[in-house]
């Protein structure tokens, strides 16, 4: 919800990924029969939102792939990835809540006020100097999705599943991470696959928007799974 032509959430205070995981089932439902089989693929918020999507359609699911879900919410409160999340989580937060209050409606303005956090954000996944290396146009288009990102990590963060959610997940997954991404990422992929059952784990040499600016060395990975799980 929020990115593309999709809806934003209708009540920010209550958002939730159980929420998201609805329009989702629903919009799933009208393409395609209950008794038909799925592959289910996701990335970085989506690969948390595809986990969630993929447990409550196991019946379903024939394959889940998943490219450095951020899953945090599964680890336990005390783990050190969860506290770096959560500081940038709380960061982004109050940049937003700031920004909005600053600007009072213009979205220009706002899009510009929150440029600092953005790059924040984006060199925190993808490497220091990320963000400089885009166009201005490119920033600016960013920075408005900052405020469903705040989102994003509420739902996250709020969730209440857990790791032990995942041991009767009989469902083939295949994890892919990015040597070059952030070394939590790297933590929560290995933690998922000491606990999923059915589960394969690949490295690319790229960073976490490998599925986007990678795609050569992802999508063949992915490729394959399926076919391999059909």
């Amino acid at each position: 919800m929020g990115y593309g032509n999709a809806m934003q959430p209708p009540d920010e205070s209550r958002f939730s990924l159980a929420e998201e995981v609805y329009r989702i089932r629903v919009r799933l439902a009208a393409l395609v029969s209950r008794d038909s089989s799925i592959h289910v693929v996701g990335h970085s918020y989506g690969g948390a939102v595809a986990l969630r999507l993929a447990q409550e359609l196991a019946s379903q699911v024939q394959s889940l792939t998943l490219f450095e879900p951020v899953a945090f919410h599964l680890l336990p409160p005390a783990h050190g990835a969860v506290s770096i999340i959560r500081t940038v989580a709380e960061c982004i937060s109050r940049e937003v809540g700031d920004a909005r209050k600053a600007t009072r409606g213009s979205i220009e303005t706002l899009a510009r006020k929150l440029l600092p956090a953005t790059q924040m954000f984006i060199d925190f996944w993808s490497g220091q100097g990320a963000f400089d290396l885009l166009d201005a146009t490119r920033q600016l288009s960013l920075s408005l999705m900052l405020p469903k990102v705040a989102l994003d990590f509420q739902a996250l963060l709020g969730d209440p599943a857990k790791l032990p959610t995942l041991h009767a997940f009989q469902v083939p997954t295949c994890l892919i991470g990015g040597r070059l991404s952030p070394r939590c990422s790297h933590q929560l992929l290995h933690v998922l696959e000491a606990v999923l059952p059915q589960v394969e784990l690949h490295w690319v040499p790229a960073g976490h928007l490998a599925p986007i600016n990678n795609s050569i060395r992802v999508n063949p990975i992915i490729e394959s799974f399926i076919k391999r799980s059909e």
